[in-house]
């Protein structure tokens, strides 16, 4: 009897506890033809669906496909971009929409593809125009070029546009850029507006950083790295603006900056490895 009783209240435990499975990651293939570069198309994906947080995004330029990738929709969200094949054919335009890599980053044989995040007078928030959130993360030896331009002209009042609540580029944990990679965040804010009722606008705000690491960045040879915000203001307002205001800095690295190989100084790894340029507002 006892043996019975302990052997139901064990069986019990087993189907009252949930069991946590890891997420699937799928691997969806871009298979685009050369008249269509719409990363929204389901049909430009096999299998048929838009990549998500879990999934590999997976391009390879021998299947002769659109080598343009472009989203101006909604955001576009995967777990990596993966390179089967030549990285370099390939460019990608994220018009006034973020990008956001959940997983690994930038992966395959060849990496140096280049990625445009253009937020153009747009007068929808965004939190972030490149965000990368995995555990880990490496943008490989790609160019990202990240731009944030606003221009105000007119008499126009109480008018935002071009603001980022949180950063242009992010990477929340361990980051890693490869030989030849760059990251170039841009942010140019233009008011020229005019009137005696016109005023109160926010041109090209930044509400945190241009860019942040949140941890440790490891760096290999040949690295560029800029951040330039250029704002200006020529008009005759009848009240005050905000043009190219940033509410914190232009570039926070919360981590260790790691040499790669043979570069032992942190003057080595500045001169050679990173070029930091920050333009005044």
């Amino acid at each position: 009897m006892t043996k019975v009783f302990f052997r139901s209240v064990f069986y019990f435990f087993l189907l009252a506890v949930p069991m946590s499975l890891p997420a699937v990651v799928n691997e969806i293939t871009w298979v685009a033809p050369l008249s269509d570069n719409n990363m929204d198309n389901i049909n430009n994906w096999s299998p048929q669906t838009i990549p998500g947080t879990n999934d590999v995004a997976v391009f390879n330029e021998a299947l002769f496909v659109n080598t343009s990738p472009e989203e101006h929709v909604i955001g576009f969200t995967a777990s990596e971009f993966q390179f089967t094949n030549s990285a370099s054919a390939f460019l990608f335009n994220f018009n006034n929409q973020p990008l956001t890599l959940s997983g690994a980053g930038i992966t395959g044989t060849q990496t140096n593809t280049t990625i445009n995040a253009n937020n153009t007078n747009n007068s929808s928030f965004l939190v972030n125009q490149v965000l990368f959130s995995g555990t880990t993360g490496t943008s490989g030896s790609a160019a990202l070029n990240i731009t944030n331009t606003s221009i105000q002209t007119g008499s126009i009042s109480g008018s935002p546009v071009g603001i980022i609540t949180n950063d242009q580029f992010s990477s929340s944990n361990p980051f890693s850029i490869d030989t030849y990679g760059s990251i170039k965040v841009l942010n140019f804010a233009q008011d020229t507006t005019s009137g005696p009722t016109s005023g109160g606008n926010a041109t090209g705000d930044i509400n945190h950083t241009q860019m942040e690491f949140g941890s440790t960045i490891t760096a290999m040879k040949k690295v560029e790295i800029s951040v330039i915000n250029n704002a200006s203001y020529s008009g005759s307002d009848g009240f005050s603006n905000s043009i190219g205001n940033l509410s914190v800095y232009h570039f926070m690295p919360e981590g260790q900056l790691k040499p790669a190989t043979g570069l032992t100084s942190m003057w080595q790894i500045l001169r050679q490895m990173i070029t930091l340029v920050q333009g005044a507002m």
